[in-house]
């Protein structure tokens, strides 16, 4: 709420003036003006209700802010200004004044009530209730206050709660922070728990639920005077719209007598007593009330008498009062037609909402859907990095098994050749054994028998032509031997050409053995070939049968 100020110009009745000011108990407006010290205060009250636009005036008066405790002094009753500025307190050269409702109704629901009237009722009840004037239990109290912070606030938010509430605003009354030893912080948990109860509930209506909560406590609605009665004892009169109650002044909740306005035939003050006259078939014929001052007294006649005059008022139906339910039944209107608007906003904004949170949701699974195929097609790439990586290093292992081979061919060819050579070799080293062989048989039957078949050239019988030629060798006699030249001393020669023949057997043994180990060799190195072969064809088949499903899954990483 914030406060409006107005300037007010001077009221025209001449003359002296004085400056006042009109406030609200929550400084929601603050009116400046001048009145001339000759006017009255019902002048004055005309003026204020008129710049406030407040219809229901016949409830409310200006009250006197003179720092007293207890009930105001009214100011619609008093005949001349100078009166009200004699009594009321100066703030700045201005005459303080306040705006209150003075016949507040039993009953808010059949009491009709403008929006604004409705307001200066919430706010001057609740000053009451801070103020201790309005007694009330603990749960009544946290009712009242989460009451006045949905009025306040609105829907219960952390954000306008965050700071702690009770820090920034008085929300409790002192006697009943006082009566627990409770830390603010659990105070505010207590009472943000009650608020909550009240979401979606506007200010209006929730400054309408605290007087419904307030008209229930015992003390609501009554202007409580400190009196004597005939006894001289001291007593609370309390003055409402259904009578006067008789309080003792420790407990005003229970009240030890009433008297009903039905109850009252005549009222009347003399000086500091109030005297009602009751109607016959009653206990008591009167009350007397002595009062401390005749100010208080007048006040609390004025009171009364507004109250009873009230209750007349209820049953005939002004024009005045045919004005006012019209215009609270505009403001009912206008109050339905915005719940309606903020109900459709509400609900538009609770589908909205929704909708937003479903597509929130479903960008989150698209999110976690296309973080997972990120990740699936950094995985593929990289499998694809190391497949070509592998690739490379597969070709340039091919390039080095290809030079290999062509190496291995050569080798081959090498060692066919070779081979050629050695079976050659071999052949030649097989002839040369079989004609040692046919020398040795021949030589040894030689030296067995004596030849006979003549011949000139002993070294001729060595030759291929002669051992091919001869199939049986017989030994000759001496004499021939002796006529060719061949004595007993050639037996030398002999046995000279028996070593050599067993000197060239080693020697062809020897050279077969090497050419033998050599074949082995050559028959190792083929089939380390082969094998190597085989291993490479192996290999070209296995990379194939790879490359296939990595070309499928190449061609779905590109489609995707």
């Amino acid at each position: 709420t914030h406060t409006h100020t107005h300037q007010l110009p001077t009221m025209p009745n001449g003359g002296k003036t004085c400056p006042l000011q009109v406030t609200a108990y929550d400084r929601s407006y603050d009116l400046r003006f001048s009145a001339s010290l000759k006017g009255s205060g019902e002048d004055v009250f005309v003026r204020v209700t008129r710049c406030l636009g407040l219809l229901d005036h016949h409830l409310f008066d200006l009250a006197v802010v003179d720092g007293r405790v207890g009930p105001p002094t009214w100011v619609r009753s008093a005949k001349r200004v100078r009166d009200v500025a004699l009594k009321a307190a100066v703030v700045a050269s201005r005459c303080q004044l306040r705006l209150v409702l003075k016949l507040i109704p039993p009953d808010i629901s059949k009491q009709t009530l403008t929006e604004f009237g409705q307001h200066l009722l919430f706010v001057q009840i609740r000053k009451a209730v801070l103020d201790g004037n309005l007694p009330c239990t603990t749960d009544q109290a946290l009712k009242l206050a989460s009451l006045a912070c949905q009025a306040k606030f609105g829907d219960y938010d952390v954000k306008v709660a965050r700071g702690s509430i009770l820090a920034r605003e008085v929300m409790l009354p002192p006697q009943i922070v006082a009566k627990f030893n409770l830390s603010q912080h659990e105070w505010e948990e207590k009472m943000t728990s009650v608020w909550q109860e009240y979401q979606g509930m506007d200010a209006y209506d929730a400054e309408q639920a605290y007087l419904k909560v307030a008209q229930t406590l015992p003390t609501y609605g009554m202007w409580f005077y400190e009196v004597q009665d005939k006894t001289s004892a001291r007593t609370a009169l309390g003055v409402c719209s259904s009578g006067f109650r008789v309080c003792s002044t420790d407990n005003r909740s229970q009240a030890r007598h009433v008297v009903q306005w039905i109850e009252i035939k005549t009222m009347h003050c003399a000086e500091k007593k109030l005297i009602l006259k009751l109607i016959p078939n009653q206990p008591e014929a009167e009350h007397v009330f002595h009062f401390p001052d005749a100010d208080t007294c007048r006040s609390a006649y004025e009171t009364a008498y507004a109250f009873s005059q009230l209750q007349l008022a209820h049953s005939t139906d002004t024009l005045e009062r045919q004005q006012i339910k019209m215009i609270t039944r505009h403001e009912a209107e206008k109050r339905m037609s915005r719940k309606r608007t903020l109900h459709a906003q509400q609900e538009r904004a609770e589908r909205l909402f929704r909708e937003n949170e479903r597509l929130q949701a479903a960008l989150q699974r698209y999110k976690g859907k296309n973080s997972i195929m990120r990740q699936d097609l950094t995985r593929a790439v990289e499998a694809v990095d190391i497949l070509s990586d592998k690739l490379e290093i597969a070709e340039i292992e091919v390039g080095a098994l290809l030079e290999e081979a062509k190496d291995s061919d050569t080798m081959v060819h090498h060692l066919t050749l070779d081979k050629a050579k050695n079976e050659a070799e071999v052949a030649v080293l097989k002839f040369e054994s079989e004609q040692a062989n046919k020398r040795m048989s021949f030589f040894k039957d030689l030296a067995e028998a004596p030849l006979q078949v003549p011949f000139s050239d002993p070294l001729a019988i060595c030759s291929s032509s002669v051992i091919d030629d001869v199939n049986v060798v017989k030994p000759r006699d001496m004499e021939e031997l002796k006529a060719i030249g061949f004595d007993e001393a050639s037996g030398a020669t002999v046995n000279h050409l028996e070593q050599q023949l067993a000197q060239e057997q080693m020697n062809f043994r020897r050279r077969s053995s090497d050419m033998q180990v050599h074949l082995d060799a050559l028959r190792l190195e083929a089939q380390n070939f082969s094998m190597t072969n085989a291993l490479l064809a192996i290999k070209e088949r296995q990379e194939e049968e790879e490359e296939q499903p990595q070309q499928v899954k190449a061609a779905a990483t590109t489609t995707a």
